[in-house]
């Protein structure tokens, strides 16, 4: 994990430094939303390596957080909370870049209704956000309380389980019987549904108008599909890398696992995995990006 850090920060570090001479009215805001996307995805970094480092206990529907914040007495919560923030603020920046794009390839797109669906999905986006933060801020101590609650329910339900599974820095996965926690839920559905339906949605769409603008030149439409295409490429690289082992997680956290080897397939997508009975533990070689990604949505 702090090995891969050290050859990503450079990366990071080109990058930002690159956009940041880049000098082109046209080409100001979408470098703001390049910007905004690197820094954010640097900061995760720096949170999963250092801050966070969280751990899945399998085969318990649990996330246990054993990083700097835990050490100063940071809770699991608010911990999901910081990582659940910086993970919206991803999502919604890549269907910024996306309708900048659209902006960009149409002389007329605000004559489009398609333009009129993707303002509505950065509003939604925008409301859900705000939604995430007020209710999870104004509830803070009852979630508190309730995952305490978790925390003793799922130690008297496996009672083999090692003790650390009731310590504060760990939150416990209960949608269908915490209501804070199915809202949590909720919450995530709808930034996956709107971030898959409207990036892909507007990759076809305009691959399939960019060919009708006439008013284009060949050398234009060329560097706007190539422009599309690596936009693409890195939205299919989020979805392969952080949609799939969400979903594997969304849906242990619903309907449970059945077996071990089913966690620990989601685990060690998630990086780093231990045993619930005997602590061991294993570390995958995925980017490590995806360690507390994918095991967020536990709460």
């Amino acid at each position: 994990m702090h090995t891969f850090f050290i050859v990503s920060l450079p990366v990071y570090s080109v990058a930002i430094v690159a956009l940041l001479k880049i000098k082109s009215s046209y080409f100001e805001k979408y470098k703001l939303f390049l910007i905004w996307h690197t820094l954010i995805n640097f900061s995760i970094e720096i949170l999963n390596s250092w801050f966070l480092n969280p751990v899945v206990h399998s085969p318990l529907p649990i996330l246990r957080f054993t990083g700097i914040f835990s050490q100063l007495g940071f809770t699991g919560l608010f911990q999901f909370f910081v990582i659940g923030t910086m993970i919206y603020q991803t999502a919604y920046s890549i269907s910024e870049m996306f309708l900048f794009r659209f902006r960009a390839s149409m002389i007329d797109y605000k004559s489009k209704v398609f333009y009129t669906y993707l303002r509505a999905n950065i509003y939604i986006y925008r409301l859900t956000i705000t939604c995430f933060l007020i209710l999870n801020i104004g509830t803070y101590n009852i979630a508190l309380d309730q995952q305490e609650s978790n925390r003793q329910n799922m130690m008297r339900n496996y009672p083999d389980s090692a003790i650390e599974i009731t310590c504060p820095n760990v939150i416990v996965a209960a949608p269908l019987g915490d209501l804070i926690t199915f809202y949590n839920m909720l919450i995530w559905l709808i930034i996956v549904t709107i971030t898959l339906t409207s990036t892909f949605a507007t990759t076809i769409y305009l691959r399939k108008n960019l060919k009708k603008n006439s008013h284009l030149s060949a050398t234009v439409v060329r560097t706007q599909k190539m422009l599309l295409f690596s936009l693409t490429v890195q939205t299919a690289i989020h979805c392969i890398m952080l949609g799939i082992p969400n979903a594997m997680f969304i849906v242990a956290a619903f309907v449970g696992v059945r077996s071990e080897s089913e966690m620990l397939k989601c685990g060690k997508l998630n990086g780093k995995t231990e045993n619930g009975s005997k602590g061991n533990s294993s570390t995958s070689t995925i980017f490590s990006v995806n360690k507390w990604r994918v095991a967020m949505i536990l709460d």
